[in-house]
């Protein structure tokens, strides 16, 4: 029965797997969910540049051909106008410069004396330091001649001669320089006003001279000049005193003389007899007085 039972069994098992049927399996556990991908935005679409046209690559060319050639015009502009140059004949020199273009010339100055350019190096064409220093050097030796002339020196001109030179000094040497000789002229001009008020004698002369010296008090600058310029108001200061005193005993003796002379009448009516006597008198006392104003005393 056993082995009858056996067959019956694999004869099941096998018209199972003619007909197509599996053998019965475990069935699995269920799984989970698998989680979602996280959605990505979407790509933009790529973008491909049109091909570059042949008349975009002249513009280029041409606006960069452009900007080089402004760039050379402006230095060679910029370098024409830091040339100077001296146009000279026989009545005046006329300096020049260059104009803000690459060629052409603008005239700045004309001077009426030839004699600029003596001892001058010739050239073309000169920087503006070279060719201001021309100038300031010329116009500071002009003055310095005037100063050092015998005579009395034109002290208007050698002024307006240093006004020129500094226009053109470019150095704050050059230009100290300048100011120390205008300095010396100003003090030399407020001391001969104050020489010349003085020397006319009259108490309000002496004071206008005071003032004068005064003001030629900030331009001395040498020890000499410092030592004349005390001196002057000493003197001055002396002559004030001086005819403050004189005016004072001047006006005694014109009274001291109006008195004599009322006293001298009054007795010519009291003693007729007399009045010989009293004119001698009235002599001697104009005698006395001519004498005593001949010392220096004067009225004013």
């Amino acid at each position: 029965m056993t082995s009858e039972q056996d067959q019956e069994r694999i004869k099941k098992l096998l018209f199972r797997s003619f007909d197509g049927e599996a053998p019965p399996e475990k069935e699995a556990a269920p799984r989970a969910p698998e989680p979602k991908a996280a959605e990505e935005p979407p790509l933009p679409p790529s973008y491909t540049p049109p091909p570059e046209e042949p008349t975009d690559k002249t513009f280029k060319y041409a606006v960069g051909a452009l900007a080089c050639v402004i760039a050379i015009l402006l230095l060679a502009s910029l370098s024409n106008s830091n040339k100077f140059a001296f146009m000279q004949n026989d009545q005046m020199v006329e300096l020049w410069r260059g104009r803000f273009a690459p060629m052409g010339w603008t005239r700045m100055a004309s001077f009426s004396d030839p004699k600029i350019l003596t001892g001058v190096q010739q050239k073309e064409a000169y920087s503006k330091k070279q060719a201001f220093g021309i100038l300031s050097e010329y116009f500071i030796n002009r003055a310095d001649e005037i100063l050092k002339t015998g005579e009395t020196p034109d002290l208007k001109a050698a002024k307006s001669y240093l006004g020129h030179a500094s226009k053109y000094a470019l150095t704050d040497a050059r230009q100290q320089e300048i100011r120390r000789r205008l300095n010396r002229m100003n003090f030399l001009v407020l001391l001969g006003k104050g020489e010349l008020v003085r020397s006319k004698g009259t108490v309000a002369d002496f004071e206008t001279a005071k003032k004068y010296l005064m003001q030629a008090i900030p331009y001395a600058s040498t020890d000499l000049e410092k030592d004349m310029l005390a001196k002057n108001l000493a003197a001055i200061e002396y002559a004030i005193a001086e005819s403050k005193i004189t005016r004072g005993e001047t006006q005694l003796a014109d009274l001291y003389r109006e008195a004599m002379n009322r006293h001298l009448k009054k007795a010519k009516e009291y003693d007729p007899q007399k009045a010989q006597a009293i004119d001698r008198e009235i002599a001697k006392i104009k005698k006395w007085l001519t004498e005593y104003e001949g010392k220096g005393v004067s009225p004013h």
